[in-house]
């Protein structure tokens, strides 16, 4: 029999179904949920956690996939997010949706897709996000907090089998056929690494007809009563360090079903990925170049206003080595 492709965890926007059910309710497509899940009391229980949209008339509407802070500047989330919404938003500093101006509110200026990012495999499902303008974070204080990720050398201390990790979303709370829970409030729910090769929680090779990559780990409880959903793709799994610090272990990303028995959800392995954000971020910081194509290509007016400033530059380029020019010969 033919296998049917698994659940990617983002949605392509929670307003995209309402047609079709009558209710405001989110597509089968990409997307997650926390399944089993209990709500965040306060925005600083998770604030490296942030949400994508693309909208910012409506945020609850358009909200389609979570996010993790890595810097004032830069996000990581799922590559699969990224075929969502030609234009995003991030909220950081926030637990609820329909209060995200509460937060800082930033504009993505470009995403930084994983070179290897396999969509038929959702192999290296990893992307990072870089904001037009830094989002203020002493503006939340313990509300929006950066946080560093799981390296290759600390992953055997931290993520090991049954280890406890959180994860957190805004996806859907409801596994049943057909319905769809999406709050507005953000979840959370502890859950164990386990093995996706049948010696974990399940007694087979529970995903037989997908590979699992050493790019992937899977994630869940022995009872699959807890787990991410349509809505939580690109939201973070977390693990604690022995000081109780906070490490991101892994990225939502895919699963058959939500809290489906024998199938734990699907996670990209941070470790995998640490040289790659770095000297993405690094290339990728405060290089102009950046900038001016991507505004070039996003707009015909933009080329115009791009060449002016071009010429700005030549000119300024050719008054100055004229003035060193002249101070030369006067020094004479």
């Amino acid at each position: 029999m033919t296998p049917t492709r698994p659940t990617l965890l983002a949605i392509t926007s929670i307003a995209a179904t309402v047609a079709t059910l009558g209710t405001t309710v989110a597509t089968a497509a990409p997307g997650a949920k926390i399944i089993g899940g209990t709500p965040a009391d306060s925005a600083s229980d998770y604030p490296w956690q942030v949400a994508l949209f693309s909208n910012k008339s409506n945020f609850f509407t358009t909200f389609y996939c979570g996010g993790t802070l890595l810097s004032e500047r830069w996000i990581i989330t799922a590559a699969h997010c990224a075929d969502v919404s030609d234009t995003t938003y991030v909220a950081a500093g926030i637990i609820d949706l329909d209060k995200a101006l509460s937060g800082e509110v930033a504009k993505v200026e470009q995403w930084y897709i994983h070179p290897a990012f396999d969509s038929n495999t959702f192999n290296n499902d990893i992307a990072l996000l870089k904001l037009e303008e830094p989002l203020k974070l002493a503006n939340c204080g313990e509300t929006c907090i950066a946080i560093d990720t799981v390296t290759a050398d600390n992953e055997a201390d931290l993520m090991f089998e049954n280890a406890t990790t959180i994860i957190s979303g805004w996806g859907n709370r409801d596994n049943s056929e057909g319905a769809d829970d999406y709050p507005t409030i953000l979840h959370f729910a502890e859950v164990y690494i386990t093995s996706c090769e049948g010696t974990g929680y399940s007694d087979v090779d529970v995903y037989p007809n997908y590979p699992i990559t050493s790019n992937m780990f899977c994630a869940g409880t022995a009872d699959f009563s807890r787990d991410t959903c349509q809505g939580d793709s690109g939201g973070p799994l977390v693990v604690f360090d022995t000081d109780q610090t906070p490490l991101l272990g892994g990225i939502t990303s895919w699963g058959e079903g939500c809290a489906i028995a024998n199938f734990p959800g699907v996670y990209t392995r941070l470790s995998m990925y640490k040289a790659w954000i770095d000297t993405t971020i690094t290339d990728n910081c405060c290089a102009p170049t950046t900038v001016l194509i991507n505004r070039i290509e996003n707009s015909r007016d933009d080329k115009y206003k791009m060449l002016g400033l071009v010429e700005g530059w030549l000119l300024l380029v050719l008054v100055g080595l004229y003035l060193l020019q002249s101070r030369g010969r006067e020094s004479r």
